[in-house]
């Protein structure tokens, strides 16, 4: 797809007004072509985005909720916020055509706010329209597409841009990593995809946490690389094993106000939890962990996320300044508790 410096500059969302201006006919037809390109886009991609509906029943009160969900799978497998589908006792998707069918829970994440369903099928046979989720970052200022269905207005597109990347410390989930755009996302996006101009699954959009959205103009979604990771493992193991150190960061730590220490990592440990494997290998409170294996820290989320993909019972090399000294400390990764759910 070709653009010109007027499509860089002036943005997608922009197309509309200009194609009535007085454009020369080669950046007309410039506009043109791309806004062919967004609606063949969304003619592909809309069969595989559903309405996700679910309900849960309490003693003799009820209460429902309903979001999004892009199908990732050709047997019916769907990818969805887990606060669209938390404390369920049934579940519902709405396919593309208006047809309403039972769906039922493979797993949950909270710990992403994912949850995989599957749609319930009397032909075993069946293939649904499915996009794929391949990890892939975008960069800042790529034009974006979110599909779904907000305030229950049904099947909606909007656009916009990635605004950043890495946002975390929202409080909105325990791994996050969200992608930030200015495409308008609606209570009843989340679990929608977010698309990138070349048909890429980029992540999963959720509007949970938001107070607003359109007057605002900052909105999330969760990486494909996280979805994928999420997906693949509640397939195979029903739930996401990741590694665990048990350690807790003291999260207003500032390096420099600390003699003698001149590293960039903030990741100073301010408590453990119980069984924590990193204090049975003799890691100390306020200890800084510099690196795991190879991977050099920052921060909080580059510590959970280095650790996270090692495999439960493997070891790893953790590089600590404790007092003036550097050290190096072997630990043996163990797995994960499950979220406690509130």
């Amino acid at each position: 797809m070709r653009t010109t410096s007027l499509a860089a500059c002036v943005g997608l969302a922009g197309f509309s007004a200009l194609l009535g201006a007085s454009l020369s006919p080669s950046d007309r037809g410039v506009a043109q072509q791309v806004s062919r390109g967004i609606e063949q886009i969304c003619s592909v991609a809309a069969p595989a985005v559903v309405q996700v509906r679910a309900q849960s029943i309490r003693g003799r009160r009820g209460s429902s909720s309903e979001g999004s969900g892009a199908i990732v799978r050709a047997d019916g497998t769907v990818v969805t916020n887990y606060h669209v589908v938390k404390d369920s006792t049934s579940i519902s998707v709405v396919l593309p055509g208006g047809n309403r069918v039972p769906a039922s829970l493979l797993g949950i994440d909270p710990d992403t706010d994912l949850a995989v369903l599957r749609i319930d099928s009397d032909d075993p046979k069946r293939e649904y329209p499915f996009l794929d989720i391949e990890p892939r970052t975008p960069k800042v200022g790529a034009t974006v597409l979110v599909l779904g269905n907000p305030l229950g207005l049904g099947a909606s597109v909007t656009i916009g841009i990635v605004s950043g990347l890495g946002r975390s410390d929202l409080n909105l989930a325990t791994y996050e990593d969200f992608i930030q755009t200015d495409a308008a996302i609606n209570p009843g996006n989340s679990g929608g995809p977010l698309i990138s101009l070349d048909g890429t699954v980029l992540g999963i959009s959720t509007a949970q946490g938001l107070e607003s959205n359109g007057d605002q103009g900052i909105c999330f979604a969760i990486p494909s690389s996280l979805v994928k990771q999420v997906v693949d493992g509640i397939l195979a193991d029903g739930t996401v094993i990741r590694g665990w150190l048990g350690v807790e960061v003291q999260s207003w730590f500032r390096p420099e106000r600390l003699s003698g220490y001149d590293g960039i990592s903030k990741v100073r440990i301010s408590r453990f939890t119980d069984l924590s494997p990193a204090r049975a290998a003799g890691v100390e409170q306020w200890d800084i962990i510099l690196a795991v294996g190879e991977r050099r820290l920052i921060n909080r989320k580059d510590l959970m996320s280095a650790v996270a993909v090692l495999d439960p019972g493997s070891t790893v090399d953790l590089s600590i300044w404790r007092k003036g000294e550097e050290l190096t400390i072997p630990v043996t990764i163990s797995r994960r508790p499950p979220q406690e759910e509130d």
